[in-house]
């Protein structure tokens, strides 16, 4: 990073935890095929939770498993998964889209982004942010989405 000629973000974080993680690209690969006519917002929302990953997340939402999970991606916090982890979900990797329910009411073009937070005992990390804004910009130019079209939590840090 610092070879490039790109100016660091601020915030305190490790960097050596930052590189250890898996580039962004790699999560935004999918088993189906992939038409960007499919995408036309981004959302992203807190889990309520003050720890987990994909799998927990399923269990917290008595769900029988991670593949009925209604949304896209998953960011870890450190507590359930390394911190600034992203988690693909079936419904990213199979191209599915999330569907409406008691908890959202989103449309069926909408990128869900799930964030192991809960912005009163255990808000993002500065890793969480950094990550998801990196996902945030891999995704509106893969999905030619308009930065206008992201949906933020109430006290997202850009």
């Amino acid at each position: 990073m610092s070879l490039e000629s790109k100016v660091p973000d601020g915030g305190a974080f490790s960097l050596a935890s930052y590189t250890k993680l898996e580039g962004i690209d790699a999560n935004l690969v999918t088993q189906a095929t992939f038409n960007k006519d499919n995408w036309s917002r981004i959302e992203v929302s807190f889990s309520n939770t003050q720890a987990g990953n994909i799998d927990s997340l399923a269990l917290v939402s008595n769900l029988a498993s991670s593949d009925e999970l209604n949304y896209h991606f998953v960011v870890c916090n450190g507590k359930g998964g390394e911190d600034g982890l992203i988690e693909s979900t079936t419904k990213w990797k199979k191209q599915y889209p999330a569907l409406p329910d008691n908890e959202w009411y989103g449309s069926r073009k909408t990128i869900r982004i799930k964030v192991i937070a809960n912005k009163y005992d255990s808000p993002a990390t500065d890793s969480q942010v950094k990550r998801v804004n990196k996902l945030l910009d891999s995704l509106c130019q893969k999905c030619d989405i308009d930065p206008i079209n992201i949906d933020y939590p109430m006290g997202w840090q850009l």
